[in-house]
C-alpha cells in the first residue's frame, strides 16, 4: 500500500429496507461516532449510495459474503467520505 494511493473512503453493506438508509441517502451526509479506549471520535462524512456495477460496490459486497454465505442479495452499499478537517475527539489528541 502507498499512501499516495489511500482513499478515506468507507463503505458499508446495509439492508435497502432500512429507515437509517433511507435518511442517510437522502440528506447525503452525517457524523460518524466511535469509541476507542478512553477517547471518542466525530468525523463528518459525506455519504454515497453505489450502484450494483461500481466497484467499490462489489469489493463491499464481496468481503461481507465470505462471513455471511446467506447474505441477501438485496442490499445497498453506501460509501462514506470522511471530512478530516472537521474531525475531532475527545480528549482532544496530544500533539508531538
Amino acid at each position: 500500500q502507498n499512501v499516495e494511493n489511500f482513499s478515506g473512503l468507507m463503505t458499508g453493506l446495509f439492508s435497502m429496507n432500512s429507515e437509517t438508509v433511507k435518511m442517510l441517502v437522502k440528506n447525503r451526509k452525517c457524523v460518524l461516532k466511535f469509541d476507542y479506549q478512553q477517547q471518542s471520535y466525530r468525523i463528518p462524512a459525506s455519504v454515497k449510495d453505489f450502484p450494483k456495477e461500481e466497484q467499490a460496490y462489489e469489493f463491499t459486497y464481496w468481503h461481507n459474503f465470505l462471513f455471511n454465505p446467506h447474505l441477501s442479495p438485496d442490499v445497498i452499499v453506501l460509501g462514506f467520505e470522511p471530512d478530516w478537517l472537521g474531525a475531532s475527539s475527545d480528549p482532544t489528541a496530544l500533539k508531538s
